[in-house]
């Protein structure tokens, strides 16, 4: 429960500076659709976040919430701080399918772990 502040404080990192640096820009949606390679590392980036909470010692609801939370966070802050101003820590805008493909990265993360332990306890 203790590393629920690390992923409040994440989250806090990620959404603070946009009044910094947006400065005046408006929030944007992307216009993408499902078949990018950008949902596959949305998916693979928040599976492998939901699995760093729950190595730390979290439950897996509440690594899944987390998860998914930065990846809601990291989407806004695409929405307000355009790519082709701020490079690399800018987005298209923010995508609902992004959100999306992470959500499904987490729950694919979710059940392998699941069948990871099942595993365990069967072969034990």
């Amino acid at each position: 429960m203790r590393y629920i502040i690390i992923i409040i404080i994440a989250c806090l990192l990620v959404l603070l500076p946009i009044p910094l640096l947006a400065q005046g820009n408006l929030f944007r949606t992307a216009n993408d659709s499902f078949r990018t390679a950008d949902k596959l590392e949305h998916a693979g980036r928040d599976g492998l976040f939901f699995m760093l909470i729950y190595a730390c010692g979290n439950s897996k609801p509440l690594a899944a919430l987390g998860a998914v939370t930065f990846a809601v966070c990291w989407e806004v802050k695409d929405g307000f701080m355009p790519w082709e101003r701020y490079g690399w820590w800018g987005g298209d805008g923010f995508s609902w399918r992004d959100v999306a493909a992470g959500a499904c990265g987490v729950a694919v993360s979710w059940v392998m772990l699941e069948f990871l332990e099942w595993l365990q306890r069967a072969c034990a």
